[in-house]
């Protein structure tokens, strides 16, 4: 997730980390000022070998990264939600539930 943060957010960008901690719950967001993602194309970036046009032309990768991090955190009975506008940024929640 970091990964595609720093390759996305532009030069002179900036990346905020927030990790917070609830009754049974654990939540990391993660924010760029980056690029963004298209409403279009948000339904498919947890899809293997998915790559918008904009990250194609500006990054190599194979598209795994995201569906790995989902895999992961679906594993861990939890969740994870993307908020993105092209040219504004990226929000990536994930929340994971703690030992009860």
């Amino acid at each position: 997730m970091l990964d595609n943060t720093i390759k996305f957010k532009g030069k002179g960008g900036r990346i905020s980390v927030f990790v917070q901690s609830f009754y049974k719950e654990f939540e990391v967001i993660i924010t760029d000022t980056g690029i963004g993602i298209a409403k279009k194309d948000l339904p498919y970036i947890f899809q293997k070998y998915f790559k918008d046009n904009k990250s194609t032309e500006r990054q190599p990768g194979k598209g795994l990264g995201l569906v790995f991090v989902k895999h992961i955190v679906d594993l861990h009975k939890g969740s994870i939600s993307i908020q993105s506008e092209v040219n504004e940024g990226t929000t990536v929640i994930v929340k994971l539930l703690t030992e009860e």
